[in-house]
């Protein structure tokens, strides 16, 4: 079944979440080279059969929508103005390279620094892509979890590190006092 074109504010949003992770040069740079290749691991919604990597290869993130969206009056009179913003979740998934691990023992610090270094780097091209042309806007980047998928699920699911966040995105300048 095709995935439906996005229509909605929120739908949209996600929609150009999903692009500027694509446009990351850092996803780019492990899945492909381009932003085609790089949409292919990013995924709307539901968590794909993560055990399953020929069919959903690693990197891969899960990008969606979070209960929190709204519109927020920035001009009153005669007739209302609204302006909507909100917050979406990612969620990222990265095999540890073989050159850290031996046997059921890992080289934690350089797979560490080596994963930092990639979902850092995958949020960093987000936060300089954000806002430009017509990449979503962007207003705040967090990342929420980080770390190694638990030994008891290394032999169903292979080794990988992972991280969730949240992006904040719209006209958040009511915050400001504006």
């Amino acid at each position: 079944m095709a995935i439906p074109s996005p229509t909605s504010v929120n739908s949209i949003a996600v929609d150009q979440l999903r692009t500027l992770f694509a446009r990351s040069a850092t996803l780019q740079a492990e899945t492909g080279g381009s932003e085609a290749a790089a949409k292919n691991h990013i995924y709307f919604g539901a968590t794909p059969s993560i055990e399953d990597q020929s069919t959903f290869p690693r990197p891969l993130f899960v990008v969606g929508l979070t209960e929190d969206f709204r519109y927020h009056m920035i001009a009153g009179g005669e007739r209302n103005q609204l302006r909507p913003h909100g917050t979406l979740a990612f969620y990222g998934i990265r095999n540890t390279p073989s050159q850290y691990v031996t046997a059921n023992s890992c080289d934690y610090p350089a797979a560490e620094i080596n994963h930092m270094n990639f979902f850092g780097g995958v949020l960093d091209d987000i936060a300089a892509l954000a806002g430009w042309d017509d990449n979503l806007s962007v207003t705040d980047i967090e990342m929420k979890t980080f770390g190694e998928v638990e030994p008891s699920y290394w032999s169903e699911l292979g080794r990988f590190y992972f991280c969730t966040g949240a992006i904040y995105w719209g006209d958040r300048s009511y915050r400001g006092g504006h």
